[in-house]
């Protein structure tokens, strides 16, 4: 599970360059994994108001592809248990968009647990 958009490290200076496109990031993945779900979480995290929950809504999204051994809903009771409050509606709401994210790369049903060790 991966964003389709980038979130370039400071290292690479302002600018960015030296990043390698996301296209290509997401065609060496999918040479190389039996399943690859892309979302544009930084738009969906954005849309709830929330900049730094781009980890939220890929966390969802994750727990939406199946592949996960325990529910979303005990997932969401960490994340209540362990975030501090201020942070918790944004958070749970990033997560939440993650679950209901629609992806052309999805396939509902599916589960290819090597996905997670690519």
């Amino acid at each position: 599970i991966t964003s389709t958009s980038p979130i370039k490290p400071f290292s690479l200076g302002g600018d960015g360059s030296g990043y390698p496109p996301v296209e290509e990031q997401i065609a060496y993945l999918k040479s190389r994994c039996a399943r690859v779900i892309t979302l544009d979480a930084k738009a969906i995290a954005l849309k709830n108001n929330n900049p730094m929950g781009v980890n939220m809504v890929l966390l969802g999204a994750l727990y939406a592809s199946g592949l996960m051994p325990i529910s979303a809903e005990a997932q969401r009771k960490a994340i209540e248990q362990n975030t501090k409050p201020a942070f918790l509606p944004q958070n749970l709401a990033c997560f939440d968009a993650g679950l209901n994210a629609k992806s052309p790369q999805r396939t509902a049903g599916t589960i290819v647990p090597a996905v997670l060790f690519c």
